[in-house]
């Protein structure tokens, strides 16, 4: 439960029980195999070469399973079977294959009048209409067993009409949208007229025929299909019709074949399909046909949706109470809580998080009162995954609340979650027992050591600097002494005056756990929180502060109550856009997916429309982000890079070999070469600077999205600010040429828009950078505190989803004033002695802080430094929120200056320009 992006590895495969493998997947084959369409009953089917049992060699099938997606049914007909006189298939079975309907449903006798008749058609219909739900039911059950994710609930599901009704509508009844994980299921298997044992028991032609319609009729009224894989006959049987004769005993004698068949029942993707935009809006698309390709409502969630990143120091508390939130346990004061958020061995045996853990809180108005909010959480009746969740929340507010790491060994997966994912606000722990001796002499284990304070503030430091908002939430109240809580306020008191923000204290009283409420939030509760909100205007000045405990409920309702009140803003502070004054609005793409996260699996867990077509070496991709800009429907075709193709190891040790005057010959000679076929479809940029192992070639790539996730619920769209997964498969340059393969797909890509995707020209707002020019205040390199930032040294940058190394190449306090400028980037070091390193640390490369501070009147002036990627090209927006902190000598030094011992120490600016690399057509 601890990710959005936990796929089920292995779902239950939909194996025919007639394979004798039994793993392979049924294929429809053959004459005999037939697919149901919405035009064609299945009373039409073919049956010039029927199967005969003896050609399988076989006399019956495995006993059915009780899980998975197989179903064994004797018959699937609303009415009594006849009772027949003689079956060569036998007559006493696992399992009653007679239906038998109630007494009183049984044809009247002449002598009942009218009403007693109606009555009884009544209560027949009645009978049937539930037995029909019943089994539809049964097969959403079926369905969801070959899906990786599906919900527990079946509040969305669609009753189905009677076959008679069906038929006169002309087509079964289909949702507006399949149901919440059916998208991704590889189907169910019906083994009609078998018994429960594996039995061949078999039905009448008629018999048959009534229970196929029946079939799809159940699977059209949730979005399905069925195919029919096999009919065989098993047997024969005799009955009497004594339908017209008044003696039952002069009847006419029939003799028949027993029939099974085998039906794949699976969703109907030919029906909703979504087709590129570009075909949304043809001449003659017909309106219902629109409607289906994405405008209908319900085709993505509109529910609010929050996110939230909880950061701190190491031994805070982080983990322990987002367990709390998410399970209304009470923690038992060593970590039981987080137990479910953990993902590795390592952190539950050393209680420290080293990766980004993500949990989905659900919050909906209560039908008893309207300042009271339902908490949907594990803990909550019928919610056992994150569907459930949605379910439970519809028309409410979903919590997305990302847990990070607070050791400064994971940095890393910290400014991931506060940067890449973009949260709408930061939760920053603080725990109470902070530089508390009392606590310290108690404690024998180290993993159970107190924070430090001085850990915590830079965490602070860092949120105002990226001026996200923030909540403070001090953590361990029941272990705090007085005097260290007040001393530990008074410490984030000074921080917040410094800074300029307005703290805002919510009082609290310590609770009992037997009287604490963590299923709702009261209206008392609600009433505080709301007064709050109506008297803030500015989040990103006031920090709200509050106390809490994870062992006795202290403050978790109140935490409850922001999460489901905090206002949305329209856009995430880190992904808003500041445009120099002397800038344009750039022209950017209508469809913009931030890559944060990729996933190769398999074909099948891609679900695409048309896996059929590709090879089997071909697995797809899965990409997890956030939509930036616009909005990404199952079926778009877009474009993703930069995609990087390095050349082999040899290429590159003949490369470095040359001579440095032949550097732009080789680029051009060694450039890495493609495998045949990669990159037909993709859109080639030439090799650029950079200090590279060998030269490097990027491209963009077409593609098409065939499946879509959000919050791990199913959808047909993702629209803007929404965090998702998205499935994506290579576009073949013509149809009948093979698709390629995908190349490196990595974070920080994206997955855009593209206005032509026949052009072998890219727009220029999609050009690659190979560098980019950030503005930042002087003033944050003049302070004595500040990091050391070389020049000509490494660094790490974070801008959106990009996390990548740079290299500081120019440094200017004006527009027409340089200060200093390195050696080109483009000119690589082939000659090193031993005492370059040293001499380089004791000075050789001037440091951006002295040049700063040397500088007259620069506090009142903005600095703007040049930086180069030093292993890849991104795709910059300017305007743009960046993040850049020391690179190795950087941290060492910080390390040794008690002044910064943390790490989270940084310089926030703006891009203001871009570097673009030359641009080749292929």
């Amino acid at each position: 439960m601890a990710s959005i992006f936990t796929y089920d590895p292995d779902p239950p495969r939909v194996s025919s029980p007639w394979s004798t493998s039994g793993s392979s997947t049924p294929q429809v084959a053959g004459t005999v195999s037939r697919t149901v369409t919405r035009n064609q009953s299945c009373t039409n089917l073919d049956r010039t070469d029927p199967n005969v049992l003896s050609d399988y060699g076989i006399t019956k099938l495995e006993p059915e399973p009780q899980e998975g997606p197989t179903e064994y049914k004797l018959h699937l007909l609303l009415r009594p079977r006849r009772l027949f006189t003689a079956m060569t298939t036998g007559h006493l079975v696992g399992g009653s294959y007679h239906s038998r309907m109630p007494l009183s449903a049984s044809i009247p006798t002449p002598s009942n009048c009218d009403s007693n008749f109606k009555q009884l058609q009544i209560r027949s219909t009645q009978s049937r209409q539930q037995r029909l739900q019943q089994l539809t039911t049964q097969l959403l059950w079926r369905l969801q067993q070959s899906s990786p994710f599906h919900s527990s609930t079946t509040g969305n599901l669609v009753l189905p009409v009677l076959p008679e009704a069906a038929l006169e509508l002309g087509i079964p009844q289909k949702p507006a949208r399949l149901l919440p994980g059916l998208e991704e299921s590889q189907g169910a298997l019906y083994e009609i007229g078998v018994a429960d044992d594996g039995t061949f028991v078999g039905l009448t032609r008629d018999e048959l025929d009534e229970s196929l319609t029946n079939l799809q009729v159940m699977a059209g009224s949730l979005g399905c299909k069925i195919e029919i894989l096999r009919r065989v006959i098993v047997g024969k049987c005799e009955w009497v019709d004594d339908s017209c004769v008044a003696n039952p005993d002069i009847g006419q004698i029939h003799a028949e074949d027993l029939w099974v068949a085998e039906a794949l029942v699976s969703p109907d993707w030919d029906y909703y399909r979504i087709e590129s935009p570009k075909n949304d809006f043809h001449e003659d698309s017909s309106p219902s046909l629109v409607t289906r390709q994405g405008l209908l409502e319900g085709d993505h969630s509109s529910t609010e949706q929050i996110r939230i990143s909880i950061t701190g120091p190491t031994t805070a508390g982080k983990s322990s109470l987002l367990g709390t939130l998410t399970s209304s346990i009470l923690d038992n004061g060593r970590g039981a809580s987080r137990l479910s958020l953990l993902k590795h061995r390592h952190e539950i045996s050393s209680g420290i998080t080293s990766s980004v853990a993500h949990e989905l809180i659900g919050y909906a108005i209560s039908e008893v009162s309207k300042d009271t909010l339902d908490i949907a959480n594990y803990s909550s009746g019928n919610v056992a995954a994150w569907d459930d969740v949605h379910a439970a929340s519809a028309g409410g507010r979903l919590a997305f609340v990302s847990d990070l790491p607070g050791s400064v060994r994971y940095l890393k997966s910290t400014l991931r979650g506060l940067i890449s994912w973009a949260p709408h606000y930061v939760l920053l722990c603080i725990p109470a027992n902070c530089d508390d001796e009392t606590t310290k002499e108690s404690q024998t284990d180290s993993a159970e050591q107190t924070a430090d304070i001085s850990l915590a503030l830079p965490h602070l430091a860092l949120c105002i600097k990226l001026e996200v908002p923030t909540i403070v939430v001090i953590t361990k109240l029941d272990l705090a002494s007085r005097a260290s809580l007040k001393q530990n306020l008074t410490k984030v008191l000074s921080v917040l005056k410094q800074s300029g923000r307005k703290p805002a204290m919510l009082p609290v009283q310590a609770g009992s756990s037997e009287t604490a409420d963590l299923h709702h939030v009261g209206p008392n509760t609600s009433a505080e929180i709301k007064k709050l909100i109506s008297t803030t205007d500015d989040w990103s000045s006031t920090v709200p502060i509050l106390l809490t405990s994870a062992v006795d409920a202290s403050g978790i309702g109140r935490l409850h109550a922001l999460l489901g009140y905090l206002p949305i803003p329209p856009r995430p502070p880190l992904r808003t856009i500041s445009l120099p004054k002397t800038l344009s609005p750039p022209v950017l793409p209508t469809n913009i997916f931030d890559v944060d996260e990729v996933f190769a699996i398999p074909p099948s867990k891609v679900y695409s429309m048309s896996t059929e077509q590709y090879t089997k070496n071909n697995h797809g991709v899965v990409l997890c982000g956030l939509v930036r800009y616009g909005a990404i429907s199952i079926g778009d075709e877009l474009i993703i890079g930069p995609l990087l193709d390095n050349a082999s190891p040899e290429q590159g040790s003949r490369i470095r070999a040359e001579r440095h005057s032949e550097t732009q010959a080789r680029s051009e000679s060694f450039r890495s070469r493609p495998l045949s076929g990669d990159f037909s479809t993709s859109f080639l940029q030439g090799s650029f600077p950079g200090k590279l192992p060998y030269p490097t070639q990027a491209h963009w790539q077409r593609v098409r999205v065939v499946s879509v996730r959000n919050l791990r619920l199913p959808v047909r769209k993702l629209v803007e600010d929404q965090v998702g997964t998205i499935g994506i498969e290579p576009l073949p340059p013509s149809r009948d040429e093979p698709a390629p393969r995908l190349g490196r797909v990595r974070k920080g890509t994206i997955l855009a828009s593209f206005p032509a995707p026949s052009s072998t020209s890219i727009p220029k707002s999609l050009l690659f950078h190979t560098g980019f020019v950030a503005s930042f205040r002087s003033s944050e390199f003049a302070s004595l505190l500040s990091p050391p930032l070389l020049l000509g040294g490494n660094a790490i940058v974070c801008i959106a989803n990009i996390r990548s190394t740079v290299k500081v190449t120019c440094m200017a306090l004006a527009d027409d004033e340089v200060v200093s400028s390195p050696p080109s980037p483009t000119e690589p070091e082939f000659f090193s002695f031993d005492g370059d390193g040293n001499d380089r640390d004791k000075g050789g490369e001037p440091e951006v802080n002295d040049m700063v501070r040397s500088s007259v009147n620069s506090a009142h002036e903005d600095l703007k430094i040049t930086c180069s990627f030093v292993t890849s090209v991104e795709w910059v927006e300017i305007g743009s929120r960046v993040l850049l902190m020391p690179g190795v000598s950087g941290a060492l030094a910080s390390a040794q200056n008690p002044g910064s011992p943390s790490g989270l120490e940084g310089f926030v600016g703006r891009v203001c320009d871009v570097v673009s690399s030359t641009y080749a057509n292929t």
